[in-house]
């Protein structure tokens, strides 16, 4: 058992099953399950290690998408990063989300989008 998911893992998991509950399933079956209480970790939990694994690699996971047939641009796939973004920081703040952003250059790279998502963001 172990406390923390395998972030790739996650990600290339999605990428073939598309289904976070399914991977979930997956990875309780080759020992990946809450150290506390021995369950499988939550689809969120899967979706979130994957957005943390595209975030801080997101060559690798731009060249996994295409290496598994996925077709997506790369302006497509930053965006995505964006979105992904949103989803797992909610919890912590708009100025975390900002921060995470720029420091990825999107701020500049797409600077329409961005406000756009620090609007929506912002929204709730």
């Amino acid at each position: 058992m172990t406390k923390y998911l395998d972030e790739r893992l996650c990600f290339e998991l999605l990428i073939k099953y598309k289904n976070a509950s399914v991977v979930s399933e997956i990875l309780r079956d080759i020992g990946f399950c809450h150290l506390k209480t021995g369950k499988k970790f939550s689809s969120n939990s899967v979706r979130r290690a994957a957005y943390r694994f595209m975030i801080d690699n997101s060559d690798e996971a731009y060249n996994l998408l295409k290496q598994n047939n996925i077709s997506i641009t790369r302006d497509e796939f930053d965006k995505l990063i964006m979105r992904s973004v949103k989803q797992i920081q909610s919890c912590r703040g708009i100025d975390d989300y900002v921060r995470i952003l720029r420091k990825l250059g999107y701020d500049s790279k797409y600077p329409d989008y961005f406000m756009e998502m620090v609007r929506q963001y912002e929204r709730g």
